[in-house]
């Protein structure tokens, strides 16, 4: 059994020039109280505004199909509400603003808690400079994980890296200037249920055929995983080039994402499963 959420975050556009604009003061909602979602009553969808972006909430999934279900009916939502208010999603994982359009408190406000480091044993990342970021802004697909498994959240983090993290880079998954920021390889949040991945940008949220391919590729590793005892998500672990991951995400390397998840599926989750009868 696991749950599955998420918070992406979308740009709002002016529909007629096709222009990202910043949501500061349109929509409403704050990290802190979160505001429903127009015509979808079930409690978890909420949005709210996280810097100059429109983030949404969704209420914990138990398989990949209502994952992407909830997924859609936010984001379906999301886009009537827009319309009626005359705005439009942008269709990009990164935007450029004017300076003046990123004046006042929220749009200079980034980043509520410190991400963490699979690769540093689960240590504390460098908080980010708002001021790194320029006129740029960067949009997030993060995924919570919920699971009662015995094993630390870097490490679920690193898997989840070797599998959705991989998979997002063969899917063209291409976040630029991000992946230096707080995209890399790795970034991760501990929670109370499980943690939060953070490599994600939104690519994934606006398609339906990459945001199956998201719910899928961790559907399959949560079974996997699910049926495992401890020698087995040991040896996987061992066996793993976990180098090499970091490095096909980081440098966003399509070719040796590719390579590695072949590997990873065929030799090391592929071999028989007798161990853990």
């Amino acid at each position: 059994m696991y749950t599955v959420g998420a918070d992406p975050e979308v740009f709002l556009c002016d529909p007629k020039t096709g222009y990202p604009i910043p949501v500061c003061g349109l929509i409403g909602g704050t990290k802190a109280k979160p505001v429903p979602i127009p015509g979808l009553s079930e409690k978890g969808y909420a949005m709210q505004e996280d810097n100059v972006m429109l983030e949404f909430n969704i209420p914990p999934a138990h398989n990949a199909d209502e994952f992407c279900a909830t997924i859609r009916n936010a984001r379906e939502r999301l886009k009537m509400m827009l319309a009626e208010k005359g705005y439009g999603i942008y269709p990009h994982t990164v935007a450029e603003f004017k300076d003046d359009q990123l004046e006042g408190k929220q749009a200079a406000t980034f980043g509520c808690s410190p991400d963490f480091d699979a690769y540093s044993n689960g240590a504390p990342a460098p908080r980010v400079n708002i001021k790194a970021l320029g006129t740029q802004r960067y949009a997030g697909g993060h995924i919570h994980l919920g699971h009662d498994l015995k094993v630390p959240p870097f490490v679920m983090a690193s898997f989840m890296d070797a599998t959705i993290g991989l998979r997002s880079i063969i899917d063209g998954d291409a976040q630029y200037e991000r992946r230096g920021l707080y995209g890399a390889a790795g970034r991760f949040r501990p929670t109370s249920y499980g943690l939060e991945y953070r490599v994600l940008s939104n690519y994934w949220v606006l398609n339906d055929d990459l945001m199956w391919s998201v719910a899928h590729t961790l559907d399959n590793l949560l079974c996997n995983m699910l049926a495992a005892n401890s020698t087995t998500v040991k040896r996987w672990f061992a066996e793993i080039p976990w180098n090499d991951v970091r490095k096909a995400i980081n440098e966003e390397n399509m070719r040796l994402a590719a390579s590695l998840a072949r590997y990873i599926n065929s030799h090391v989750f592929g071999p028989s499963q007798e161990e853990n009868i």
